[in-house]
């Protein structure tokens, strides 16, 4: 590892590529991540300079994880890092604290409460810091959650008075299944639909990494006899919204 001298920064790890290893894992109470996992199972295999962590196994109190990784680190000016991510029955939040980039690129999910399944498949670089540089960032996430509690309470209580929602105290989701996409910088979300009070709301879209926004809600369900769409674009800070046609179907 090279040194630095403030120890508390992370530094580019880099690998020999003259050596040659395989490390069959079999761990108990690990910490990561504020997490603590009573098992862990796996291959670590390193050559010509490549580490690959081959179908790792954990498992927890609040649920299991799989993940299958490569490493390369050539150079510290030459760091990469692919990885898949398999989460069953997880807090959300402990999801955001393993894969930090996804609450970058999603901000929304800092609103959001509750146990996912979760799969996650990425190749990106790696600076000499050991973060991801996200421009070169390419992902594929599904979320998939029941029970999802909305915490900012200031949004509820917009949403709530604004759509008048006949309980304006269950901040809940019952299901929700979100897919998306990131590339080139830029999140695609795709449709996905959820149920909340008495609404069925379509939501589509993207943002890029400056978080400017263009997304469509299409409300099927409501109080009124008819579906209809917003469309929002900008940013939080100036954030533009038009009444149009819905572009879902049930």
């Amino acid at each position: 590892i090279e040194q630095m001298q403030d120890t508390s920064q992370m530094a580019a790890l880099l690998l020999p590529s003259n050596i040659e290893a395989t490390i069959r894992l079999r761990a108990h109470n690990v910490i990561y991540a504020d997490m603590l996992m009573k098992r862990m199972r796996g291959i670590i295999m390193l050559r010509d300079g490549a580490l690959n962590m081959h179908k790792l196994t954990a498992s927890a109190d609040i649920g299991t994880i799989g993940l299958s990784a490569l490493y390369t680190a050539p150079s510290k000016k030459d760091l990469k890092f692919g990885f898949g991510l398999e989460i069953k029955d997880l807090d959300l939040n402990k999801v955001i604290n393993m894969v930090p980039a996804i609450d970058t690129i999603m901000p929304m999910l800092k609103s959001f409460e509750g146990i996912i399944d979760a799969d996650i498949a990425a190749t990106t670089d790696i600076d000499t810091a050991m973060n991801f540089v996200l421009p070169s960032l390419n992902a594929a996430i599904k979320l998939h959650g029941d029970s999802l509690v909305l915490l900012d309470a200031d949004t509820f209580k917009f949403l709530s008075k604004w759509l008048l929602f006949k309980n304006k105290k269950r901040n809940m989701i019952d299901n929700m299944t979100v897919e998306m996409l990131v590339e080139n910088s830029v999140l695609e979300l795709f449709p996905f639909m959820f149920d909340i009070d008495r609404y069925r709301l379509g939501i589509m879209g993207s943002n890029d990494m400056a978080l400017n926004y263009n997304y469509h809600v299409s409300v099927l369900k409501s109080p009124l006899p008819f579906k209809f769409g917003l469309n929002l674009s900008g940013n939080m800070d100036d954030m533009k919204i038009r009444v149009g046609k819905a572009k879902f179907k049930d």
